[in-house]
């Protein structure tokens, strides 16, 4: 008897320990910002609704109806908004926590009501992206549901704070001035640009050492550069980073250096949701020169063990571990068709989770089979999430479906 709840809960501390990396991005959700980092107590909603003004009843409607599109609204951290009123509380006592902490944040024009639309084409006039902000009755931050159609035939549906609509709204207002009035404008004359473009480029090889990008502050970045990079549909002000700083001398050599600045950079996203909006983020030049991408195939704002929903029991531990994202997928894989120069994928996969599944519920899988239809791509790696090899008949199946895939291309451009 010692031996079987022994062996049992060995087997549940396992499985539990399987789950921790998931925990992490939930967890996040329970810490103040302070230096301190101390957890806040939890609150009951009649706390929560005297902090906030407001009460759970008036939250009633339901902003996570689909848009006219058809898509069903997501928060700027690709969370699906969902129809559980404790859940929107506290969404809203975060944002009301943020707007507390911040030394200042943007407010919008718009009147509860009121909508506005604002198309953006960028400076080649080859992409475009139509922007409807709605400010919606009631109280709250989340009273912006913001439909975004880009040029390329991407359509997302996002719930946003007033914070992070005025962002959207200012930073598209300035970027389509700005792009008007580049044409008018004359290029300041510099050493430099009286240098052939070849030795100019040569130039920027030599500044633009070989490096590797990773997302910092993921949360952050949702809340301010995602909406921000939104209005810029060619990625041309997107900030790559402080040792760039050839990108920051003036907007010519920024136009002419870009470019290989993606090529010459590895990018690591350590979830399908951060894959997603750097993908939105980068804009058509990013999109157009990433070569080499890392991407782990993992979700933050969705549970991929079944534990999660089913209930304790020898049963339900049997069925650990469940399935692959889902709904950030399909957007995910219409970014990546979209990075023509993209030559080297590295896509990491939850090793026990992949193995658990088994060979014909992997290749059923929607975005394993997206990950099959990728052209292009010289150098394909299908690691585990520590980036060792897998080293198992799934992933070696999936690794000759991509190389496939591009050798098909290869062949088809040939003839």
């Amino acid at each position: 008897m010692k031996t079987c709840c022994r062996s049992r809960l060995f087997a549940l501390l396992f499985q539990i320990s399987l789950f921790v990396p998931r925990l992490f991005p939930l967890l996040t959700h329970f810490w103040t910002g302070t230096s301190m980092a101390k957890r806040r107590p939890t609150l009951s909603v009649v706390e929560l609704e005297e902090e906030l003004g407001f009460q759970l009843s008036q939250l009633e409607v339901d902003l996570s109806s689909p848009a006219p599109t058809g898509a069903n609204r997501l928060f700027s951290n690709f969370r699906p908004v969902s129809t559980d009123g404790i859940e929107r509380i506290t969404k809203e006592h975060e944002e009301f926590l943020r707007e507390k902490r911040a030394k200042r944040t943007q407010s919008i024009t718009l009147r509860q009501g009121e909508s506005e639309t604002v198309q953006v084409v960028d400076h080649n006039h080859s992409d475009f992206v139509r922007l409807h902000v709605r400010h919606d009755h009631g109280p709250g931050s989340y009273r912006f549901p913001v439909d975004i159609h880009y040029g390329f035939g991407l359509n997302l549906a996002f719930l946003f704070s007033e914070h992070e609509a005025a962002r959207v709204l200012s930073t598209t207002k300035l970027h389509k001035r700005l792009a008007m009035s580049s044409t008018s404008t004359p290029a300041a004359t510099t050493f430099l640009s009286l240098l052939p473009l070849e030795i100019r480029q040569s130039i920027y090889k030599f500044a633009l050492a070989q490096g590797v990008w990773r997302m910092v502050d993921d949360e952050e970045f949702g809340r301010d550069n995602f909406p921000r990079s939104i209005g810029d549909p060619s990625g041309f002000y997107y900030p790559l980073g402080k040792p760039l700083s050839i990108l920051r001398v003036n907007k010519q050599i920024r136009k002419e250096a870009l470019p290989l600045a993606y090529r010459r950079t590895t990018f690591c996203l350590d979830s399908l949701e951060s894959a997603t909006r750097f993908l939105i983020s980068v804009g058509q030049i990013g999109r157009k020169n990433i070569e080499t991408l890392r991407v782990a195939w993992e979700s933050t704002s969705e549970p991929t063990c079944t534990w999660a929903t089913a209930a304790w029991s020898d049963q339900a531990l049997e069925q650990l571990p469940g399935k692959l994202p889902s709904h950030t997928v399909s957007i995910c894989i219409q970014l990546l068709k979209r990075c023509k120069r993209l030559r080297h994928l590295s896509v990491q996969f939850d090793s026990d989770l992949v193995k658990g599944m088994g060979l014909d519920a992997f290749r059923a899988d929607a975005g394993v089979q997206g990950l099959c239809t990728l052209e292009g791509l010289k150098t394909v790696e299908i690691q585990e999430l520590g980036m060792g090899p897998l080293g198992s008949d799934i992933t070696r199946w999936l690794e000759g479906k991509m190389k496939g895939a591009s050798k098909e291309e290869e062949e088809c451009n040939g003839g």
